[in-house]
């Protein structure tokens, strides 16, 4: 018999459907709990969880780590910080990177290049990249603005 963990959302779904839309799988299970409760329900991805959650007014309950921003942005979807900027995914030369986006930069220019996060001007246009070859950065830039909204996906 195998095993494997899912992120269900069971009971009576018909109400809270449109909530569930757009986690990507819209097929209902049949689920059984290892004491013979049966279950319909559908199963939420990883990557949804917390906005799925927030949808039916709910929390997670733990801030988000430098490594789930990570993987989650490299997975497509954008996350949004306390202080309203955003972090999403980017193709830039044919590379995928993780970019900071916000409605202004201020005087926050110094501060992101302190902790690593990289600035490029493309096309007239000044941008902030992350490296991901670690956490430590996104360490940084998620210290004092955590994620406050996520796992919006970015596809068609």
């Amino acid at each position: 018999m195998s095993q494997r963990f899912r992120s269900p959302v069971s009971g009576i779904l018909l109400p809270i459907w449109d909530k569930l839309a757009d986690t990507g799988e819209p097929k209902v299970y049949r689920l059984q709990t290892d004491d013979g409760t049966r279950l319909l329900g559908r199963v939420v991805p990883a990557v949804q969880i917390r906005q799925v959650l927030a949808k039916l007014g709910a929390s997670y309950g733990k801030p988000w780590s430098p490594k789930e921003v990570i993987e989650t942005v490299l997975a497509g979807h954008d996350l949004q910080l306390a202080n309203g900027w955003r972090v999403v995914r980017a193709k830039v030369n044919g590379e995928t990177r993780i970019e900071l986006k916000g409605p202004s930069w201020g005087d926050y220019y110094q501060d992101l290049k302190k902790v690593g996060v990289i600035q490029e001007m493309i096309s007239g246009t000044t941008r902030f990249f992350v490296p991901h070859g670690g956490p430590g950065v996104m360490a940084k830039v998620i210290q004092y603005r955590p994620v406050v909204d996520g796992g919006v996906s970015m596809k068609g």
